[in-house]
């Protein structure tokens, strides 16, 4: 399969009309469709994953044991769910770009990334299971 990422290609190109028949039907979509196979989109939103993991790191404290006790300890919960939900949807955005690029270019598969994204829905998890107040 044949995939340009950038690039003006005639309408009537085989290349072209590939893309347009395996991806997407509307012009809209083959917008995004190359804008989601692009290499720069999905390296930036794996480093922004990244330093949205850190920043749930950060905020870990806030439904810890300490946290949990005090008068604002709902506030804090609902704070580091919302972290921890936009981390995840981002990594998914970056796991689901490179897999698109995969499909596209045969680039290798995105391993530290799902590694990212399976250890943010863990975290997710033991939160929501209660197991980070203990």
């Amino acid at each position: 399969m044949t995939c340009v990422i950038s690039g003006n290609l005639p309408q009537e190109s085989e290349a072209h009309a590939e893309i347009s028949n395996v991806f997407c039907m509307t012009s809209w979509r083959r917008k995004i469709c190359h804008f989601g196979a692009h290499p720069v989109t999905g390296d930036v939103l794996s480093v922004l994953a990244g330093v949205m993991f850190l920043s749930v790191a950060m905020l870990m404290p806030l439904v810890g044991r300490a946290g949990s006790a005090t008068p604002w300890a709902d506030r804090n919960a609902r704070t580091f769910e919302a972290a921890a939900l936009t981390a995840q949807g981002i990594a998914w955005a970056a796991v689901s770009s490179k897999f698109f690029r995969r499909r596209c270019t045969g680039a290798p598969a995105p391993r530290a990334t799902l590694v990212l994204v399976v250890v943010l829905l863990l975290i997710w998890v033991a939160f929501r299971a209660g197991e980070l107040a203990r």
